[in-house]
């Protein structure tokens, strides 16, 4: 079974009238970080399904309102074939404790939780990256989505430690 931290970068939040311009994931069990960027998105989208297992666990952040269904629409826009995904979670529900609390409208930025668990906080604001893809600057839009799944990893371990998840 794989653990797969995923984010994506976009041209906008709107499923319909934008697209995926970069997917970023990180193999939990190697580290191994893996990113799909390409001028053609369908290309991105298969890419990403042929890295998914019937085994997969995704792994995000405010991943079950924004990437994962994002990923979905422009799968189904793009005519690529789905994958089952076994186990999806997002790490943005665990620590507001969605499933138990009141505060189920704090929404936390990652950002925020960067600052908490590492003193720093994120490269920039994901809206540069829609600059970076107009701009063809591919390698600073890595940089940002790779960024964004380390931070989550980070998160991620830290739920573990205080047996959150």
């Amino acid at each position: 079974m794989s653990n797969l931290i995923f984010d994506i970068e976009t041209t906008g939040f709107h499923s319909i009238e934008n697209r995926i311009t970069c997917i970023s994931l990180l193999v939990l069990e190697t580290n191994d970080i893996v990113t799909f960027i390409d001028e053609d998105e369908k290309r991105i989208l298969e890419d990403f399904w042929n890295a998914i297992d019937d085994n997969t666990t995704l792994i995000g952040y405010n991943s079950h309102s924004f990437d994962y269904p994002f990923i979905i629409r422009r799968s189904i826009i793009n005519s690529v074939k789905i994958k089952k995904i076994k186990k999806h979670i997002d790490l943005m529900k665990e620590v507001n404790s969605f499933f138990v609390s009141y505060e189920r409208n704090y929404r936390g930025s990652l950002d925020e939780w960067a600052f908490i668990l590492t003193g720093e906080h994120k490269l920039e604001n994901g809206s540069k990256c829609i600059e970076y893809f107009k701009n063809k600057q591919f390698d600073e839009l890595r940089k940002h989505c790779e960024n964004d799944v380390l931070i989550t990893k980070l998160l991620l371990l830290r739920c573990r430690e205080c047996n959150l998840i």
